[in-house]
């Protein structure tokens, strides 16, 4: 039997799992809030999910908990499946979260297959496969979950309120040099060779982990530049990128902040810095002052600094930028 409605599949559902049908199972990918609404015997059911901090709730997972069910964390887990020996299958496309099941105008548009003969899903077979990698979810589990969970949640807020590319107002470069260097603050200069097409994969995927994003949504929302260095950028670091010239010069210079580090797959020499679109402090200093861009091409000939070379600009490597500054007095 196919069933399309949320009302229809939650009735299927609640039969399946009823305590008289003996051994039960719910194999979701995400546990919502009010997971406990869609499970009306909990006691004895056994329950594996995968715990991500964008979709999973560690409310949801600690009600069920508190009535009884036994709940397991297993990574990157997408199964939908409903089994009792004794009810039959729900095999489908629904979470145990309300936009899945909760029915009405905002639900999204769900599927699932009802098979009253139980012997059609060999479970152990299925349950084999999650063993290795499943984490049974006790207090001390609950807890750290929670504080990720939290993390990604205050750092989902903080982008949503941020405004792209719109730092605080930065000083000029003699002003920085005339204030005592930040000791914890490093900036590294790099070779800009213009855009590509897409955002590479492996960019995307360390955004993805940085964000906690699950797979169904969309990291490159998050990207506001990315640029490569020789060597590995630390997070935290800035990036005074310099453009490749047409003819071999030395193009615009802009800034890059370090939120995430990727290694760039197609060259195991380079790392990616990645600025994401959420508020940073500003600056160190504004690049695009002519006069600072003048110093610093005089000091990038003069040291031969090579394209795609990536430098840590030291004190003493700033002190000649400086020095060149001065000249033009």
């Amino acid at each position: 039997m196919i069933l399309y409605d949320a009302e229809a599949i939650r009735g299927k559902i609640k039969s399946v799992l009823a305590t008289r049908n003996g051994r039960r199972y719910a194999l979701v990918a995400f546990v919502g809030q009010d997971a406990l609404a869609f499970v009306h015997e909990p006691k004895g059911l056994i329950v594996y999910c995968w715990p991500n901090v964008a979709a999973t709730s560690p409310d949801g997972v600690k009600s069920l908990i508190s009535k009884g069910a036994k709940v397991y964390f297993v990574d990157r887990l997408h199964m939908k499946l409903f089994w009792s020996n004794g009810g039959g299958a729900v095999i489908g496309s629904c979470n145990l979260t309300q936009n899945a099941l909760g029915g009405g105008a905002t639900s999204l548009r769900e599927m699932a297959y009802f098979t009253p003969d139980a012997s059609q899903i060999r479970i152990d077979d299925v349950l084999a496969t999650l063993k290795a990698s499943r984490c049974e979810v006790t207090t001390s589990v609950l807890a750290a979950y929670r504080k990720q969970y939290n993390a990604a949640a205050a750092r989902r807020d903080e982008w949503k309120h941020s405004r792209a590319k719109q730092r605080p107002k930065t000083v000029t470069f003699a002003e920085y040099m005339r204030e005592p260097l930040k000791r914890d603050q490093r900036i590294v200069t790099t070779w800009w060779n213009g855009y590509e097409d897409k955002v590479p994969k492996a960019i995307i995927e360390a955004v993805r982990v940085f964000e906690d994003e699950s797979e169904t949504r969309d990291p490159e929302k998050f990207i506001l530049d990315y640029v490569y260095c020789i060597g590995t950028p630390k997070r935290g670091d800035w990036i005074l990128a310099c453009r490749l010239g047409q003819n071999g010069g030395y193009g615009r210079l802009h800034w890059v902040f370090t939120h995430v580090v990727a290694k760039r797959r197609k060259n195991g020499g380079q790392w990616a810095a990645i600025e994401l679109k959420r508020t940073t402090e500003a600056a160190p200093f504004d690049c695009k002052d002519q006069r600072f861009v003048a110093a610093f091409r005089q000091y990038a000939e003069e040291v031969g600094f090579e394209r795609k070379e990536t430098l840590v600009l030291t004190e003493p490597r700033l002190a000649k930028i400086a020095a060149y500054w001065s000249e033009a007095d």
